[in-house]
């Protein structure tokens, strides 16, 4: 009776400890896509902020250029 009480206890924490690692490995996995989700944020980021930067020098040139016709005109 012991024994067969025993054996359900050990095949309890053979199953708990499948389960941990189980979600262990679900646990790391997300959490090196939600590192790599913030890697490309960030990079998005630096692209957006780059791109703005670029279309600010070119409104710039333009209202420039739009002076230098009126002067000329």
């Amino acid at each position: 009776m012991i024994k067969m009480h025993l054996k359900d206890l050990k095949q309890e924490i053979n199953e708990a400890r499948k389960i941990r690692k189980y979600l262990s490995e679900k646990n790391r996995r997300l959490l090196n896509e939600l590192k790599i989700n913030v890697k490309k944020r960030k990079e998005l980021s630096k692209k957006i902020n780059h791109l703005y930067y670029e279309f600010r020098k070119l409104k710039e040139k333009a209202k420039e250029i739009k002076n230098e016709n009126i002067s000329f005109n």
